[in-house]
């Protein structure tokens, strides 16, 4: 079979929604619309990483992204590329084609591509519920059952959360964001936001590493975790940013536990992730006054612009 052309393939759940190219030079991928290989995405950098040719093979170079790049599942600074590496930049998969065809070189048993293995399972379970009067297959048809309940949920967990911190991705953060915004406005109870951003985070990554950056971003998220409600909804929105939703609290409340927020992060940081961090937090409310959902973070990012603006480490509320 003939040699095709290097390439780099975009995939969604093993399917492929774009191929890209190479030839011998320099291709910039990133969020912004001058690079030649455009992700749009929040997690994306506007130039997040690069693809060149040098010493007769291709390689990826991150960036200094905020989030990283990652190669086959580790964050790499720079490195060789070969043929099905898989390239993760924010949440999109990328696949280095050397132009031998990709078909073939994943295993779809692997978790991580839990969603064609749950609908292969599905199909096997089916079939084994139609042959169960004929033979007696009722063990094999529970370990096929708890594989397919098992997949499932490492679907759920691939869809919904973010792996480096484990809160609730900004995907399903915006799904619940909807639900409970409308679910506020029925009812005519009070929705509050926290919008939380960790001062000089580029900092950080620069002096101390992308591996300390993402220490600090686990350090953080388990701090928030700690001092929310079961019922709060808690995500990583983007970068450093993080969002906190209180249904049925009012902006006294949301501004007491802001407060608590940062404190705790400034005293205990040094103790969890070994370095000083501080934050900066914006507070909005909903009394029914916002018409969309959209409108309650617009303002609760505006406060956290202002806190920033006003020396950062401090807690801001927009309906003060």
């Amino acid at each position: 079979m003939a040699q095709g052309k290097p390439c780099l393939v975009l995939i969604e759940e093993r399917i492929l929604l774009r191929s890209f190219p190479i030839e011998k030079g320099e291709y910039i991928i990133g969020r912004s619309a001058e690079c030649d290989f455009v992700l749009d995405g929040k997690e994306v950098s506007r130039c997040h990483a690069r693809i060149f040719y040098e010493d007769g093979k291709f390689k990826i170079e991150d960036l200094k992204s905020t989030n990283g790049t990652y190669l086959n599942g580790k964050r790499i600074d720079i490195s060789d590329l070969h043929h099905g590496d898989e390239i993760n930049i924010g949440d999109f998969t990328i696949i280095f084609d050397e132009g031998k065809g990709i078909e073939g070189v994943y295993d779809e048993t692997q978790v991580d591509s839990a969603g064609n293995e749950t609908q292969r399972l599905v199909a096997e379970y089916k079939s084994l519920a139609d042959k169960i009067r004929e033979r007696d297959i009722a063990l094999d048809l529970k370990r096929y059952h708890e594989k397919v309940l098992k997949s499932r949920k490492k679907l759920t967990q691939q869809a919904n959360f973010d792996r480096l911190t484990d809160l609730y991705n900004r995907r399903y953060f915006d799904k619940v964001f909807e639900q409970q915004f409308q679910s506020a406005q029925k009812n005519k109870y009070p929705l509050s936001l926290l919008f939380i951003d960790i001062d000089h985070f580029k900092k950080i990554n620069d002096t101390f590493g992308h591996d300390k950056g993402d220490e600090v971003l686990r350090g953080v998220a388990q701090i928030i975790r700690a001092l929310c409600r079961k019922d709060d909804i808690v995500a990583r929105y983007g970068g450093e940013e993080f969002l906190i939703l209180f249904p049925r609290m009012n902006k006294e409340s949301a501004i007491q536990i802001a407060e608590t927020v940062r404190k705790i992060v400034e005293k205990k940081s040094t103790e969890i992730i070994g370095l000083k961090i501080t934050v900066s937090i914006g507070v909005a409310t909903d009394f029914g006054n916002f018409s969309q959902p959209e409108e309650l973070i617009k303002t609760a990012d505006n406060a956290l612009y202002k806190a920033k603006s006003l020396g950062r480490n401090c807690v801001v509320s927009a309906n003060e």
